[in-house]
């Protein structure tokens, strides 16, 4: 069973009309085409989760409103079955990163309430 460690760098900048979100990863050697896609998936969904998701972070994080960074370490490996799995790590169990890590675990959970916050209107 390979394991395949990355990290995600999350940067979330903030101005007086906008977001400026980055998501950037680091991995060491080539993902494979599943992973890959998957992680893809994540720094697509997590800033519009983000965003979306704003102004419920800031009422339980206030000096996330001036803008973070953050990273994310993600250990994504096969299990017996052939299945993709993942376990994540963040150094701040209580900030803004733990926040963050619950988002990722939703996005890789597919969970369904994530794609009705994800298919909302503003």
């Amino acid at each position: 069973m390979q394991n395949y460690s990355l990290v995600l760098d999350v940067s979330v900048g903030v101005t007086e009309e906008d977001l400026d979100i980055k998501i950037g990863n680091k991995t060491q050697g080539i993902l494979p085409e599943a992973i890959h896609k998957l992680v893809s998936t994540i720094m697509f969904k997590l800033p519009i989760l983000i965003g979306k998701m704003w102004n419920l972070i800031v009422e339980d994080h206030p000096d996330a409103e001036k803008g973070f960074e953050a990273q994310i370490s993600l250990q994504i490996y096969k299990d017996e079955d052939g299945d993709l799995c993942a376990n994540g790590s963040v150094e701040k169990k209580d900030g803004i990163e733990a926040v963050l890590l619950g988002f990722v675990k939703a996005i890789l959970e597919g969970a369904p309430e994530l794609e009705a916050i994800l298919s909302r209107e503003e």
